[in-house]
This record gives structure tokens, C-alpha cells and sequence, in this order.
């Protein structure tokens, strides 16, 4: 590691670090090869945390820069770099979020009526809404399920008192999902991943890692709202079912 080579240029407004690498043996290698042997030696130096977390864009230097660093001095540059600029040091990608809004559209569909959202898997947002199934069918590879929960609230009078009864409301089964759900009894068995807010529907978006002992939780848990939840992949035109109904 200490005779590969990296440039670093950093973007202030996204945190995240663009790459440069060197070495005359990868340089010497098929290209998709030398990033694919570049990547686990990175992922072992810096770990999967950071990596997914703040490296953006990775690309070979056909020759040996100025100014370039050891992999093994890239972990405590980047710690630097976030210190000097007083940013937070984040090493769980889970707790990273990225907010994201949108401009409602009159269609009949889930998700096209959010006004504003949070995820820590932004990739799963666009893969919605560009109809790509990628990341999703790669969850599935490991066993897990990317879903979201789904339900109908009314605020028709546009009454700030009842958007707040409603905010607080979402909160309240968001905690709860984490809490006595998914990791109830200290056996996790999935993760919260985002939330947004449409002009008619809420939105809870997870992880799990097992789909029917999270239908059978949920239910018991939801049951005591009175609203109907519905539960889809995270997969644009998938079928959306009533929990209840499972």
C-alpha cells in the first residue's frame, strides 16, 4: 500500500474526495482489473465505512503526480481535511443522510406526491424513479428487502396544528418501527433507511433482513393506528399490499 500513489482533491459543498492512483504495477494491468485490485486495497486501508461514505470518483494517473500521499496516509488526510473544513468524521454509512425535495406530479402513483425527503440510500431513490433495479436486486443477493411502508393522512384544511399532530405522528411510528420492530429484544432484524412527506402520503423506507418476521411485528405494532399501512418494494410499479392483510 505504501507504493501506491493517491491524488486528492476534495469538494467542500458534498464532502466527498475525487482520487487519483498510481502504481507501475497497476498502471501495467488490464484498467478494470487495476481498479478492481485499487478497491479492495482501499476498502482494507481506509474500510467500507469511509469509503462508500466520502469517496466519490476514482480514476488512474498514467504517471506519478505532485503532491501525491501513500495509500496508507489517505484514512488520516481525510480525518484532516474534515477537521480543518469543521466537518463531522461519519464512519457508519447508515448515518449519513441526504435530504432531497420534489415537485409533486398529479399522477396516480406512490411516491410521485412527495414534497420532501431523507435517506442514508440515495441510490435506492433514483433507482425509483429511473426504473433501474440494480441496488435493490443486489440487497436481495444478500438475503435482505428494500421496502417502504406507505399511509394516507388528511390535511385538507391546511391546519398547521394537525401538520404537527401528523409530523409527530410519523415520528412517533418511525421510533417505534426502530425501537420494538426492528430491534426488538437486541435482534436486528432491519434498518430505517429514510422518510418522506407527500401531499397525501407518508413514507417510511427499509431494510430488512427478514421479511416475514417484519410483516408479523409490523402488524401487531400498526395495528394500533388508526390508519390503513401499505407495504411495497422500493421498486417503482411493484405490488403495494395491505400489511393488514398478510
Amino acid at each position: 500500500m505504501k507504493e501506491v500513489f493517491i491524488k486528492i482533491e476534495f469538494d467542500t459543498e458534498n464532502d466527498k474526495f475525487d482520487l487519483l492512483f498510481y502504481n507501475s504495477e497497476l498502471n501495467n494491468l488490464d484498467k478494470e482489473e487495476a481498479y478492481n485490485i485499487f478497491f479492495i486495497m482501499m476498502e482494507n486501508s481506509i474500510g467500507e465505512g469511509l469509503s462508500r461514505i466520502y469517496i466519490r470518483y476514482v480514476d488512474i494517473s498514467s504517471t506519478k503526480l505532485y503532491n501525491m500521499i501513500t495509500l496508507t496516509e489517505l484514512e488520516e488526510y481525510i480525518k484532516k481535511i474534515l477537521q480543518f473544513y469543521r466537518k463531522e468524521l461519519i464512519t457508519d454509512p447508515i448515518k449519513q443522510y441526504f435530504s432531497y425535495t420534489f415537485e409533486p406530479k398529479n399522477v396516480d402513483m406512490l411516491r410521485y406526491d412527495i414534497i420532501a425527503g431523507i435517506t442514508s440510500y440515495y441510490e435506492t431513490i433514483n433507482d425509483y424513479y429511473s426504473e433501474n433495479v440494480h441496488d435493490i436486486v443486489e440487497i436481495s443477493k444478500c438475503g435482505a428487502r428494500a421496502l417502504f411502508l406507505s399511509y394516507t393522512y388528511d390535511d385538507e384544511n391546511d391546519n398547521d396544528e394537525i401538520r404537527r399532530e401528523i409530523l409527530n405522528e410519523r415520528y412517533e411510528i418511525q421510533d417505534r418501527l426502530e425501537k420494538e420492530v426492528l430491534g426488538y429484544s437486541g435482534e436486528e432484524i432491519g434498518i430505517i433507511v429514510g422518510r418522506a412527506i407527500g401531499i397525501y402520503n407518508i413514507y417510511i423506507d427499509l431494510i430488512v433482513y427478514d421479511e416475514n418476521e417484519f410483516i408479523k411485528r409490523a402488524k401487531i405494532l400498526l395495528a394500533e393506528y388508526d390508519r390503513n399501512f401499505y407495504i411495497s418494494k422500493l421498486r417503482k410499479y411493484s405490488e403495494t399490499k395491505n400489511i393488514f392483510d398478510y
